[in-house]
């Protein structure tokens, strides 16, 4: 089943969110877009499985996944099987960027919920009774609303983890907040948010009290020398760890180890 919803000038142009196409169990055939999508698109795995391509990133998503991709993004997906069937909305609006800044979304997500299938045959069953435009939008908003909030909670535990574990292994070279979001797959915003909420620090203040852990411990049980234990704990100028030091533990490095000399 597949439908194209009939919207007047003044419903794209007013309305902040409002779907275009809506498909429900199709057949999926293979899709190469090299340039993306006209429109944003939520696309879920009805049955099969399918192969994902987004912008060289490769994936396999099975039957309960949804997937959310950004219009104007590059990829490609098509079946791995036999079976492969898809259920859709492809959506669009004055209001969609906001939607997507507030939850800090990438250019495409995934998510295991089963719930997804279910508004968007909700959407289809709507569109069958030839509801108004507006409750389309609604249900549209609500769509992508519980779509980014379920996200949200799957990523925040995984990526602060996969940060803080990626710093504790490499505080000691030259990584910066953008690496540590890089590696982690979000963004910076997305990172400090993260931070702040969970740990109730940034992640620069959660590297520093990292390499000035280090640091106390060298002091303590080695005889190393200062600009020695600065490049071991991530600062390439020595002068500038020892400010920091003193900053940060009210002392300077020497005077720190005296105290466990005496």
């Amino acid at each position: 089943m597949y439908a194209v919803l009939p919207l007047n000038e003044r419903a794209q142009k007013a309305l902040p969110i409002y779907p275009i196409t809506i498909g429900l169990n199709n057949v999926q055939k293979d899709i190469y877009r090299p340039e993306g999508a006209r429109f944003h698109q939520f696309l879920y795995v009805s049955e099969g499985e399918g192969f994902f391509d987004f912008d060289g990133e490769k994936m396999i998503l099975r039957e309960g996944s949804t997937v959310f991709i950004r219009k104007e993004f590059p990829g490609a997906y098509g079946s791995v099987g036999k079976i492969f069937k898809t259920s859709w909305v492809a959506f669009d609006g004055s209001g969609v960027d906001g939607i997507l800044e507030y939850f800090d979304v990438e250019n495409y997500a995934v998510i295991s919920d089963e719930g997804i299938l279910a508004k968007i045959a909700d959407l289809y069953k709507l569109y069958e009774k030839n509801v108004s435009v507006e409750i389309l939008s609604q249900r549209t908003y609500e769509l992508a609303v519980s779509f980014f909030f379920v996200l949200n909670r799957l990523l925040v535990p995984t990526a602060l983890v996969k940060a803080k574990t990626y710093m504790e292994d490499n505080f000691q070279n030259d990584i910066s907040v953008c690496d540590v979001a890089r590696f982690v797959g979000v963004s910076e915003s997305k990172l400090y948010k993260l931070f702040r909420e969970v740990e109730k620090r940034t992640p620069i203040e959660y590297l520093k009290l990292l390499r000035m852990a280090k640091a106390k411990q060298l002091l303590i049980e080695n005889e190393i020398k200062i600009f020695e234990i600065a490049k071991e704990c991530g600062f390439s100028n020595v002068a500038y760890f020892c400010k920091v030091f003193r900053e940060e533990n009210g002392c300077t490095p020497m005077v720190f180890r005296e105290k466990f000399e005496a």
